[in-house]
């Protein structure tokens, strides 16, 4: 009887721990390759588009190719723009994290997004994304993707 009382305890209090984390998550993945076919600069573009309470977008990449050309995240917004850059491929970590914050007011629509590489191969690569309002909280997030090379 008594070991029944605890492990109900234990189930109840695992179930509230794992509801309470479940907002936590909030980023989204995009996955992609660039063709070893193409020219050492090839890009692929996309445009992820903020919602009405949105001050930044914040994105990081992952480099899923080991030994490979260096893999980087561009984002343009109006007349600025942040990169990162993943230097060790293959290893599941991310590039450092970089949030674009555009002009206070205008972090609202579209941003541009240009995942690219340093060298003629193929090469896989994750990124996560996601728009966030002056307060840091996830807000309303799209993507569209232009160019795949």
């Amino acid at each position: 009887m008594k070991t029944s009382f605890y492990k109900n305890n234990l189930l109840a209090v695992a179930l509230i721990l794992g509801v309470s984390h479940a907002g936590l998550v909030s980023a989204h993945d995009q996955t992609g390759s660039l063709l070893g076919t193409v020219s050492p600069g090839a890009t692929d573009l996309y445009q992820v588009t903020c919602g009405a309470d949105s001050a930044q977008l914040f994105a990081q990449i992952d480099d899923q190719g080991a030994g490979g050309p260096i893999m980087s995240l561009q984002i343009f917004k109006g007349a600025k723009a942040v990169t990162t850059t993943d230097t060790v491929g293959g290893d599941g970590q991310y590039s450092p994290a970089v949030s674009l914050t555009p002009p206070a007011g205008s972090g609202a629509g579209a941003y541009t997004v240009l995942v690219s590489h340093t060298a003629k191969a193929l090469e896989n690569y994750a990124f996560i994304y996601h728009c966030e309002s002056a307060a840091g909280a996830h807000t309303t997030t799209g993507i569209i993707r232009l160019q795949n090379q």
